[in-house]
């Protein structure tokens, strides 16, 4: 009987220490392109990260072209990695249904958000007064994760 509370106590832990990233009920893909181009500028044009299987990997160099990034095998921080995943998992709902473009990304030679699922890219300008304020509100939340 006095083992009874031990079983309990263990069973409620096993519970616990399950409910990892990868169990969660996200709705992302497992192949995500992210991140800061800035169109207008010489070398290091970018700051991308790559999303796969519950992980955060950031860009392996320097590089001018979104299309040319390459990425490290070394998974970024856990802190950075949980800040990122917890915004991407509130990506809004049909943000690739778009044309491709959220207001002028990269006029003015301004930066902008990159986002890549499978094929489909999204270029989010980051003036809050150019996109739908849902959307503005969590670029710039994924604009912060990604700077910190």
């Amino acid at each position: 009987m006095k083992s009874i509370p031990y079983l309990l106590t263990f069973l409620l832990a096993l519970a616990f220490y399950s409910c990892d990233r990868e169990f969660s009920d996200r709705n992302l893909s497992d192949d995500l392109i992210f991140g800061i181009h800035s169109p207008f500028c010489r070398d290091n044009c970018t700051n991308f990260y790559f999303y796969s299987d519950g992980k955060v990997y950031k860009q392996a160099g320097p590089e001018q072209f979104p299309d040319s990034v390459e990425f490290e095998t070394v998974e970024v921080a856990p802190s950075k990695a949980n800040s990122i995943i917890d915004v991407l998992e509130d990506m809004p709902e049909g943000l690739f249904n778009e044309d491709g473009f959220l207001g002028c990304p990269g006029c003015a030679d301004e930066p902008y958000l990159y986002v890549k699922e499978g094929q489909k890219v999204v270029k989010i300008d980051l003036d809050a007064n150019s996109v739908p304020e849902k959307i503005s509100i969590w670029a710039s939340q994924l604009t912060e994760a990604i700077n910190l």
